[in-house]
């Protein structure tokens, strides 16, 4: 790794290690820095490797000129590569004869389980997955390129209900009152996959990328990425009962976990919290909601203090709320639009930073 990315490491242990404290991530992209175009997901030809290779070149392409910004902002930033084409592809690539639809921006399945006769024995890891050789292929092309001045995501995991979600459809959100044996046998399944295609991820496909560190712009010691949104969208009892026996398991066989739901779920924060071993807990900024940065108390900071938080804020509810977030333990995301917005909030966040 290079001294600054290390520096950044060693300062994201302490946080780790601290009874609270504050890491920034700035993200400031002035008008001038022109970002190549990506690639767009439906004018790849998946089934070739040359293709999807210039696809996965052309996203380093795009992180290289982020960083010819980011490089000079001193927060907790790690530049990061991702490995992703769209959130249908990560559930195709766990489905045998996957029907998948692509747009420009994003992908999607055609739910395969209409019902419960059949479908569910079609989920499963299987290394000759079409769709996850391809994903490897743009994980091989971010290693071999790797040169320890950026991080890699090697895979955009849903966790165990939002992967269900894409196979069954919205019909999940009724299955658990009508359907709650057959529910939870497609949970136990997808939960196996999930387990079965990490394990081929880090035995077999990370070979040359030294940095054991999960990256998705910043760092923990383990584990890996999962989403719940469906979490955000039930009770605290739905949830407990349906996402977390399988989410813990997969956690505890990770050696922890890096969380990824939604502000409309901010409900739900004390009880992701419970489990220890997530390392972090991103609630993503949502529109048309109340906005996590304005409402932070001593429940979300208690909170904190057990599975740090990761948000989003402007600089203006950054300078107003930072010394009340310095209590617990925040990873804060500030959207900056000019030089002196970045200069004011690494200014004002100096006292709080670990």
């Amino acid at each position: 790794m290079i001294p600054a990315i290390t520096r950044k490491i060693e300062r994201y242990r302490r946080f780790y290690e601290s009874d609270n404290g504050m890491m920034l991530t700035i993200w400031f992209c002035p008008p001038e820095v022109k970002l190549p175009p990506s690639v767009p997901i439906n004018e790849v030809d998946w089934a070739d490797e040359c293709e999807i290779r210039r696809f996965a070149r052309r996203e380093l392409e795009r992180l290289n000129a982020f960083r010819s910004v980011t490089d000079r902002i001193d927060d907790d930033r790690i530049p990061s590569a991702m490995v992703f084409a769209g959130t249908g592809m990560i559930a195709a690539s766990m489905l045998a004869g996957a029907d998948l639809v692509q747009q420009a921006d994003t992908n999607y399945l055609h739910a395969p389980i209409a019902d419960w006769s059949d479908g569910i024995e079609n989920i499963g890891f299987r290394p000759e997955n079409p769709w996850y050789q391809a994903q490897m292929i743009i994980l091989r092309t971010f290693v071999e390129a790797w040169d320890g001045s950026f991080g890699i995501m090697p895979f955009a995991h849903f966790g165990p209900t939002d992967l269900a979600n894409q196979f069954r459809g919205n019909e999940i959100f009724t299955d658990v009152y009508e359907h709650e044996a057959e529910l939870h046998r497609l949970l136990e399944r997808c939960t196996d996959t999930i387990l079965a295609t990490e394990a081929d991820i880090r035995a077999n496909q990370l070979k040359g990328y030294d940095e054991k560190g999960f990256t998705f712009g910043c760092w923990a010691p383990c584990g890996g990425y999962l989403s719940c949104d469906f979490g955000d969208l039930v009770s605290n009892d739905i949830l407990r009962s349906f996402e977390r026996p399988y989410f813990d398991r997969i956690v505890s066989a990770w050696g922890g976990a890096y969380l990824h739901h939604h502000e409309l779920g901010r409900h739900q924060i004390p009880l992701w919290a419970e489990n220890d071993q997530v390392w972090i807990q991103f609630v993503h900024r949502d529109l048309n909601t109340i906005h996590l940065a304005t409402v932070i108390d001593e429940t979300i900071i208690t909170a904190s203090r057990r599975a740090p938080i990761q948000f989003i804020s402007t600089p203006t509810e950054f300078m107003q709320h930072a010394a009340n977030w310095a209590q617990g333990k925040f990873l804060v995301e500030v959207g900056c639009g000019t030089q002196k917005e970045v200069d004011e909030v690494l200014k004002h966040a100096s006292r709080f930073r670990v």
